[in-house]
């Protein structure tokens, strides 16, 4: 009914607003983040998270990303990188529990933030965690880092 896709709009626009409760996120340079066609994701969760570079290359390809997810943490093996995920986390229970992410652009001269946010899986955030997985973390994340609107 019209009624109960109302209510199911507002209820997303609710949980939505929840989940940014969660996130504190800060832009250094959201003309150039449309422009992000290429992302390396900077693996260094596999002890504590494995899984999480696969989930966040399928979330950013979700908005006609490339991605390329690097193992290495020698500089060298970023040179082709146009940009940097960069990330740490502390996982429970297979998702994240708390972590701060930041997409770096990585040019000749320097390296620098594009968008960084801290994320906790609090209030709507933790239920959100419970029925969508690791994945729905990360495509959320993925938005906010882009800065895309949905």
């Amino acid at each position: 009914s019209e009624m109960q896709k109302k209510r199911w709009i507002i209820l997303g626009a609710l949980v939505w607003l929840g989940a940014c409760s969660a996130t504190d996120v800060n832009y250094s340079d959201k003309a150039r983040l449309s422009q992000v066609k290429q992302i390396c994701i900077r693996d260094n969760y596999e002890t504590r998270l494995p899984g999480l570079a696969e989930a966040f290359a399928a979330s950013f390809e979700k908005h006609r990303i490339q991605t390329k997810v690097i193992k290495s943490m020698q500089a060298e093996a970023y040179a082709s990188c146009q940009y940097i995920l960069n990330g740490n986390v502390r996982a429970r229970a297979g998702v994240i529990n708390r972590g701060k992410f930041t997409l770096l652009a990585n040019d000749a001269e320097r390296r620098y933030p594009l968008s960084s946010m801290a994320y906790l899986r609090r209030g709507a955030e933790k239920e959100m965690a419970l029925s969508q997985g690791l994945q729905g973390q990360t495509d959320r994340i993925s938005i906010i880092l882009l800065d895309k609107k949905q």
